[in-house]
């Protein structure tokens, strides 16, 4: 849990204020069992180049600012040259499945991350569409292959 993103708020209000949350979160973000990695490389990617984006350089600002801010909201930091990184963001920014401002959506997701992660098949059996299970169980699940998916976006992009 992190006081950036907010989600400390809605976990503080219990179990029905979590799962109301992830829900509106999930519908917000059009989050699907087929995109949640999308979301998730947005995350992944700033961790792996957030070290190395050069504070002088103004073409990185924007980039930068998300980085810093998803580094704040994970403390495990890696990363290497910064302009492999910026190309590296950009492209996986690029592909997010949700409209808006990449630190507005990442910020979200990092919010549902928090949200859903405590949310029991109990809960997840009382909302009537099963979509949204489907949806908010690919979230809970996002983070198993977490070390292989790392591996395969700094192949990818060279970092």
């Amino acid at each position: 849990m992190c006081r950036e993103c907010g989600c400390q708020v809605y976990l503080e209000g219990g179990r029905k204020t979590a799962l109301a949350r992830t829900v509106e979160l999930v519908r917000e973000l059009g989050v699907t069992p087929e995109n949640a990695r999308a979301f998730e490389d947005g995350e992944t990617i700033c961790g792996l180049i957030g070290p190395k984006l050069s504070v002088e350089d103004p073409e990185v600002a924007e980039v930068r600012e998300i980085v810093g801010f998803m580094n704040r909201c994970h403390a495990q930091i890696l990363g290497d040259s910064h302009r492999k990184g910026l190309a590296a963001a950009r492209d996986v920014f690029s592909k997010l499945p949700a409209g808006g401002s990449p630190k507005e959506v990442l910020k979200l997701w990092h919010q549902l991350e928090q949200v859903s992660k405590d949310l029991s098949e109990e809960d997840l059996a009382s909302l009537s569409d099963p979509g949204m299970r489907e949806a908010i169980r690919a979230v809970q699940h996002i983070h198993n292959d977490i070390g292989r998916r790392k591996k395969e976006l700094a192949q990818m992009y060279g970092l």
